[in-house]
């Protein structure tokens, strides 16, 4: 999670999601990748719409999440 997000726990991503559908984005190293994967059953399982932004990789995805291009990694 980036730093300006008023997240503390999992239970506030998912609370900031579910309020502004679509308006969370998280960063991955790539379509189809397991981190994708990943971000894509949180959203299922908490019944939220995210909005994916790939990266050329991991380290991209880091910087994405640190650099204010997206909210949240994994």
């Amino acid at each position: 999670m980036h730093p300006s997000l008023p997240a503390k726990n999992t239970r506030d991503p998912t609370a900031l999601a579910k309020a502004q559908p679509g308006n969370l984005v998280f960063a991955s190293s790539g379509a189809g990748t397991s981190a994708r994967m990943a971000m894509e059953m949180f959203s299922n399982m908490t019944k939220t719409e995210l909005l994916h932004v790939p990266d050329r990789g991991g380290g991209a995805a880091v910087v994405a999440v640190m650099g204010s291009e997206a909210q949240a990694g994994i």
